[in-house]
């Protein structure tokens, strides 16, 4: 499986026991705060399933700024980090793959499920994937950052059914529609 955008590594751990022995999962998480903690929370729980890579994921392999949340408007800052190709005062260069990259070049052989939570790249991460999930069909489950109708029709152009969202309207936040969605093939 494929966590883009994996923060520190909740989401995998809590889904852990539910994976079979075989299975591997990479972690893909470009800020440095996070990934610093991603690596200490894997190595708690002897992640042996895990592949942390500090990579962001965009719609081809290229360098990005991952920019830096305000705190003074964000409680957690640490989940508002942004990707954007245009350069930025609040932010650091960073390395990006796309999802078709990343699987080509380790040779994967399935990819069953992508949990992606990537702050409004939603549309451009699967823009990379195309090839994947064409290929595997893979489970998705995607935190939605003011992207559904980009994101609902991307998802039907591939083939993909919606089988739950949940709309968190917050009109004051930095998302004003976010929320969470699960498609299959």
């Amino acid at each position: 499986g494929l966590d883009i955008g994996a923060h520190r590594g909740y989401w995998t751990l809590y889904h852990a026991s539910r994976l079979p022995s075989y299975a591997r999962v990479l972690l893909l998480e470009p800020a440095p705060q996070n990934f610093h903690y991603l690596l200490h929370n894997l190595a708690l729980n002897k992640a042996m399933y895990a592949v942390p890579l500090p990579l962001a994921a965009w719609r081809e392999p290229t360098q990005l700024v991952l920019e830096t949340p305000d705190t003074s408007i964000q409680a957690h800052a640490s989940y508002g980090h942004r990707v954007s190709e245009k350069p930025s005062l609040h932010g650091r260069s960073v390395w990006a793959t796309s999802v078709d990259a990343l699987v080509s070049l380790l040779s994967l052989p399935a990819v069953d499920w992508m949990k992606i939570d990537v702050e409004g790249a939603e549309v451009a991460v699967l823009e990379g994937a195309r090839q994947t999930l064409e290929r595997f069909s893979p489970t998705l489950w995607i935190e939605v950052h003011d992207t559904w109708q980009p994101l609902r029709e991307f998802l039907h152009t591939m083939g993909y059914t919606i089988r739950d969202e949940i709309l968190k309207a917050d009109p004051e936040g930095p998302y004003p529609e976010r929320g969470y969605l699960w498609a299959e093939k």
